[in-house]
């Protein structure tokens, strides 16, 4: 992946894949996608589905907004076993909610 823009065109394919009826996605990574952004990444976590065990999306050039979706996608995917985000252009204070949510979700290992 190249840009923020191949970040948007995959989670558009992502929307378009069959529901339960398919293959469930397990694992998921873009890590060291830097030009991907908050943009990219934000479209990506919004249309992975709730079957996801473990993202990564190491130095991705992801901001607050990102952390915001991860945060989301947590919320939304109780089957989410890790999540692996550092490297990353997160505030300290989002840094520590992310952080902050491997602790609060029993078997859910974040690194960020």
């Amino acid at each position: 992946m190249e840009s923020e823009q191949d970040a948007l065109n995959l989670a558009t394919a992502m929307h378009g894949l069959p529901g339960q009826e398919g293959p469930t996605m397990r694992s998921f990574s873009v890590s060291y996608n830097p030009d991907m952004n908050d943009t990219g990444a934000t479209a990506l976590m919004a249309a992975l589905p709730t079957s996801v065990t473990e993202i990564g999306m190491v130095g991705c050039g992801l901001g607050d907004a990102s952390g915001r979706a991860v945060l989301n996608l947590a919320d939304r995917s109780r089957a989410l076993r890790m999540i692996c985000v550092e490297g990353n252009d997160f505030s300290a204070r989002m840094r520590a909610e992310i952080s902050d949510m491997g602790g609060k979700r029993s078997g859910l290992l974040v690194v960020v």
